[in-house]
């Protein structure tokens, strides 16, 4: 029975400026007006994300030679094997990091009417505008794929444009009830149409 042996040392592979860096900020201001059984508020905000990733698997590089009297006296890789050299290392004047900035815009406003002492509605409705904040690096091997569309016709993807920035309404109501009229026991409820704006990051 023929025994192979492996030794592995130095640098691990997947650690080498692997990072993350995730910022937000958030600027609100609300208004509250009160008249009657009504109670409106109205606001805007901006939400900002600057998401980075690195990840840079085989950084540090690796050398695989075929035996240890080879890495000792030649000093040569072994080159029968596909996999004999490995380096990772970005673009020509880009940073390790993959960069994401993205904004969401909202203007939004409600009504809470108190129908009586243990029945409240709510109205209200938010509008939402995606921004894009920075451009984004095209990969060639995802704009070449031939891809299908759900009718079957042939596509392509442009890896470095965004998508279109589209206006989002969300409108909502709900309720909330005092059963018992002492706030022992309150059901409350509500519907709406809800959108999401998905970041789809690798």
């Amino acid at each position: 029975m023929e025994i192979e042996n492996y030794i592995s040392f130095g640098t691990e592979l997947f650690s080498f400026n692997n990072d993350v860096i995730n910022d937000n900020f958030s600027f609100i201001n609300n208004l509250t007006y009160v008249e009657g059984k009504h109670t409106i508020t109205a606001g805007v905000a901006y939400e900002v994300q600057k998401f980075g990733n690195s990840f840079t698997r085989m950084g540090t590089s690796y050398y695989r030679y075929a035996s240890v009297e080879d890495f000792l006296t030649t000093g040569t890789p072994n080159e029968v094997s596909a996999n004999h050299v490995g380096l990772t290392y970005p673009y020509e004047g880009q940073e390790t990091y993959s960069r994401v900035n993205f904004g969401l815009a909202s203007l939004y406003a409600q009504d809470k009417y108190s129908v009586n002492n243990r029945l409240s509605l709510t109205f209200g409705v938010r509008f939402e505008l995606p921004v894009y904040l920075n451009d984004l690096t095209a990969n060639p091997s995802i704009n070449n794929l031939d891809l299908l569309n759900p009718e079957g016709d042939v596509v392509n993807y442009d890896s470095g444009n965004w998508p279109n920035s589209r206006l989002m309404v969300s409108p909502r109501l709900g309720f909330n009830y005092d059963v018992k009229g002492d706030r022992s026991f309150i059901l409350r409820g509500g519907t709406g149409v809800f959108t999401v704006e998905y970041l789809l990051y690798g």
